[in-house]
Formats: structure tokens, C-alpha cells, sequence
């Protein structure tokens, strides 16, 4: 499924877009294997969950989203963080700024 959306990626994270089947926007988060064992990969998902409801008022609608989190995630400092999902969001164009 993620093959038929676009990717955006950052040292941090990869954001794809999927195309839109329902009317809200869906977000799913996912970690990759090599970040480590399941409390690690779940502590990155955690992370990237936060990241997005901080900054939810700026994802417009675009799609169906799916952020995947990178090894250097877990270490990361928390502004680095929410720098790399603005980069990619803008780049995808699902940025907003506020009204």
C-alpha cells in the first residue's frame, strides 16, 4: 500500500502520503526494525505520536499519512525532532500556517 503514495525523508523520520479514502485525515506512526527491540521501537512511536499532536494544527489535509521513525530518533533532542517532521511536511506540502 505505501508503494501507490509519495515519500518524503529526513535524517530523522520518512513521511509518506497515501491517497485519501475517507474524508479526515488518518495518521499511522511505525518504526523501523533497526531502531531496536519492541520497547525501543514503541519509545520512538511515542515520540513521533507527541511530535504530531504538537503540531497538529498545521497538517492541512492531504492525505493519509504514515510516519516512520529512524534509528537517530530515539536519541534525538525533542526540538530536532519537530524540526525534521516540519521540514518533511512542508516539503510534502501538507504544512499550514495558522489563520
Amino acid at each position: 500500500m505505501i508503494r501507490r503514495g509519495r515519500r518524503f525523508g529526513d535524517r530523522l523520520l520518512v513521511l509518506f502520503i497515501l491517497p485519501q479514502s475517507q474524508a479526515a485525515v488518518r495518521i499511522g506512526f511505525t518504526a523501523q526494525r533497526a531502531v531496536g527491540g519492541a520497547v525501543e521501537r514503541n519509545r520512538v512511536k511515542r515520540r513521533l505520536r507527541a511530535a504530531v499532536q504538537e503540531m497538529a494544527e498545521h497538517i492541512g489535509e492531504c492525505g493519509d499519512l504514515v510516519v516512520m521513525g529512524k534509528p537517530e530518533v530515539a536519541d534525538a533532542p525533542w526540538n530536532e525532532v519537530l524540526g525534521a517532521l516540519k521540514r518533511v511536511l512542508r516539503r510534502a506540502g501538507c504544512w499550514k500556517e495558522r489563520e
